[in-house]
C-alpha cells in the first residue's frame, strides 16, 4: 500500500504477461484441459491482485495528503487519532524531501515510529500525540540509546505537548531534535499546499528590488522565503523566513518603508 500506484500496476502487468506466456507455452491444452483451464486463471488473478493494491495505494496517498492539508492548528493535531498522527508526521517530513518509512499496523509500535532518510543520513522518529502532557527525560534517554544501537545519525521526538526542562537539557548538544506542539504546527503549516503558495510574493504586489533580492538567513546563511504572517499581532505583515525552518528559525522582518506597494 505504501508503494506508488504506478509501481503496483507495473508489477501487475509484468505478472500477467509472464503467467500468460507460461500458460500458453508450457501447458498442453489438449491432453490436460482441466489443468489448463485452472492455470489460465492465474494471470488475471495476479493482475487483479496488483490492481486492488494500486487502488488501496491511491486511497492511502490521498488520505495521508488530506491529513496534512486539512489541519487547522495545534488543537486539530491533538485530536488526530494516534495512528493517523504518525502518518501525518511522516507525510510532513516527506514533503520536506525525506524518504519516510512507517508501519501501517493497527497496534502501538513503541520505539521508532518513522524512519527518515535524506542525503545519506538516517533519522529515527518517535511520535507522542499527547494533549497536555510533557515528554520526560526518560523518553529522550531511551531514544538516544536506540540511536546508538541502530547506528543512526539523528533522533527526532515529535509531540503535540511539551518537553520537560530535564528532557531539553539532556538533548542539548546531542543528535536529538525535540519538536513540541508549537514547532510541529509551524512545520505542518509550512508544508501545507496553501502555505507553499504564500511563500511567493502575491501577483498584485509591485516588484521591489529589496524583495526580489532574497536575503541570507542571519543564523545559517541559507536561502530565505518571503511569507505573510497568518495569525497573532503581526497578522497580515510580511517577513523573510529561513527555508530550513523548523531546523533553523532564522527570520528577517520587513520594516514599514520596505513594505511592497499594492497595485490598485
Amino acid at each position: 500500500m505504501k508503494l506508488p500506484p504506478w509501481v503496483c500496476l507495473t508489477l501487475g502487468a509484468v505478472s500477467y504477461g509472464v503467467l500468460e506466456r507460461l500458460q500458453r507455452t508450457q501447458i498442453d491444452t489438449k491432453s490436460e484441459p482441466l489443468f489448463s483451464f485452472a492455470t489460465s486463471l492465474y494471470a488475471p488473478m495476479a493482475l487483479g491482485f496488483f490492481v486492488f493494491f494500486a487502488a488501496l495505494s491511491a486511497v492511502h496517498r490521498s488520505r495521508r495528503s488530506k491529513l496534512v492539508d486539512q489541519q487547522t492548528g495545534l488543537d486539530s493535531l491533538r485530536h488526530t487519532p494516534w495512528k493517523d498522527f504518525e502518518v501525518l508526521v511522516a507525510e510532513a517530513f516527506r514533503r520536506q524531501g525525506y524518504t519516510a518509512d512507517y508501519s501501517l499496523d493497527t497496534g502501538p509500535d513503541g520505539g521508532v515510529d518513522i524512519l527518515l532518510k535524506k542525503a545519506g543520513c538516517t533519522a529515527l522518529v518517535q511520535c507522542k500525540r499527547w494533549k497536555e502532557w510533557s515528554v520526560g527525560v526518560s523518553v529522550v534517554r531511551e531514544m538516544f540509546g536506540i540511536l546508538h544501537d541502530r547506528k543512526a545519525d539523528e533522533v527526532i521526538i515529535v509531540t503535540t505537548g511539551h518537553f520537560t526542562a530535564d528532557a531539553e537539557a539532556f538533548a542539548k548538544g546531542k543528535p536529538v531534535k525535540l519538536i513540541d506542539g508549537s514547532l510541529l504546527w509551524e512545520m505542518v503549516r509550512q508544508v501545507q499546499g496553501e502555505c507553499k503558495a504564500a511563500s511567493v510574493p502575491p501577483s498584485n504586489v509591485q516588484a521591489d528590488s529589496r524583495l526580489t533580492d532574497t536575503p541570507e538567513c542571519p543564523k545559517c546563511g541559507g536561502e530565505m522565503l518571503y511569507k505573510e504572517a497568518k495569525q497573532g499581532a503581526t497578522a497580515g505583515s510580511f517577513f523573510w523566513s529561513c527555508s530550513r525552518f523548523p531546523q533553523c528559525r532564522g527570520n528577517r522582518s520587513i520594516v514599514p518603508e520596505e513594505k511592497p506597494t499594492v497595485v490598485a
